[in-house]
């Protein structure tokens, strides 16, 4: 008779324990989207008023030295042929052609 009581009591502190589990694993995910999304937001901002400031520069090294002097993080790519050159800043390119002259901008 009292082997039921024993379970009973154990299973209903194993679903108060399973049902708190539940609601901060559910809290906690709400609280890293947001942050994930205002982050988003911020990087966002940064890439625009970035890609402003690169559009007021005409040749390749001004751009270079730009980079360079705000330890920006950038990737050159060179085609070996074609008139098209690339440096790319993660979610837009700057492309220049052979000349170093700045053509335009393109998203990634």
């Amino acid at each position: 008779m009292k082997n039921w009581k024993i379970f009973f009591i154990i299973s209903i502190i194993l679903l108060i324990i399973s049902n708190i589990t539940w609601a901060y694993q559910t809290l906690d995910l709400g609280i890293a989207r947001n942050y994930e999304k205002i982050t988003c937001e911020e990087w966002k901002s940064d890439a625009k008023n970035l890609e402003s400031i690169l559009k007021s520069f005409k040749t390749k090294n001004q751009i270079f030295e730009f980079l360079n002097s705000n330890n920006i993080k950038y990737e050159k790519i060179e085609k070996e042929k074609g008139n098209e050159n690339y440096i790319v800043l993660g979610s837009f390119s700057i492309l220049y052609n052979d000349l170093g002259e700045v053509i335009g901008l393109e998203p990634n």
